[in-house]
């Protein structure tokens, strides 16, 4: 995966400030996935802890939220999607995705969004090497902890 080029593609094509900052956070989701993959790494096999541990760390807030119940199981509700929330203010950048039942991130449905004060949000466009570090930067998460 060459994080370099995740972030110089999206970078090149942003209109915009916040698309510009998304595309920033884009480039460090990118690192800290390939440090997440070291996993099998004998030279280093704490890289892969570090590498969630700095995912984490960039998290302002994680929520969960379910979908639709009836009234007498609400109880029972287990998380269907997920929103990490990276930066607040002008701009905002947060990700957003879906939950397997079982708690787990669903990798194709990871979207990286942005805004600036006033604008709705937005998706920040995303190659397949982007896609793959963002969807393995959400998986360093513990979604399957409330399932």
């Amino acid at each position: 995966m060459n994080t370099k080029n995740i972030a110089e593609v999206v970078t090149a094509q942003a209109d915009n400030y916040s698309e510009k900052c998304a595309a920033a956070y884009l480039r460090e989701i990118a690192q800290v996935a390939r440090t997440i993959q070291r996993e099998g790494d004998m030279t280093n096999p704490t890289a892969s802890e570090k590498g969630m541990e700095r995912a984490q760390e960039m998290a302002l807030s994680v929520e969960v939220r379910s979908g639709w119940a009836e009234l007498m199981n609400a109880e029972k509700l287990t998380p269907a999607e997920f929103k990490i929330l990276l930066a607040w203010g002008g701009p905002a950048i947060r990700i957003i995705g879906e939950l397997n039942e079982h708690g787990e991130v669903i990798g194709d449905s990871c979207r990286i969004q942005h805004q600036d004060w006033g604008t709705p949000w937005q998706t920040l466009n995303l190659g397949q090497h982007g896609q793959d570090a963002l969807a393995i930067f959400c998986q360093s998460f513990p979604f399957g902890y409330w399932a």
